[in-house]
């Protein structure tokens, strides 16, 4: 039972905290690509910049949902009795039985996945708004050789 908590403790409460920090800042690049504070608020015009933006938001939510998803689950004290009452193995081994693979499959890993795959295509389109800028060269100062 303390191991459990321990576990949640260390592992999915940071996750939760990281994730909504990262919903925080997606919030804060909205709002500098729509010049508003208003999440709902659409920008003058679409651009690639307000797409990333959009890709980011989304992924961090659904990052978010993953990791409140992990405390959707049983108490370890139900799993064991369930698993001795028959309840056994779950599809995949392991003791996720019944809700519990549900919840763990579609809950958690689900979202974390999508998520990623949302960050992975919006840091490519970065990457591709970046390249694309007139002034993406950048300036660097000629070394003279003495030390600053």
């Amino acid at each position: 039972w303390r191991s459990y908590w321990l576990h949640v403790s260390l592992e999915w409460m940071p996750s939760l905290l990281g994730s909504l920090a990262f919903v925080f800042s997606s919030l804060m690049y909205l709002a500098e690509v729509t010049h508003s504070y208003n999440p709902l608020a659409r920008p003058h015009s679409l651009s690639l910049g307000y797409a990333i933006c959009m890709l980011n938001l989304l992924g961090s939510a659904l990052f978010t949902a993953g990791s409140m998803g992990y405390f959707a689950r049983a108490l370890p004290r139900l799993a064991v009795a369930a698993a001795a009452a028959g309840g056994g193995e779950g599809p995949h081994g392991g003791h996720a039985w019944g809700w519990q693979y549900e919840v763990s499959e579609w809950g958690v890993r689900f979202p974390f996945g999508l998520g990623s795959v949302l960050f992975l295509i919006g840091s490519i389109g970065s990457l591709v708004e970046v390249m694309s800028e007139p002034n993406a060269a950048v300036a660097v100062a000629p070394n003279d050789g003495k030390s600053a």
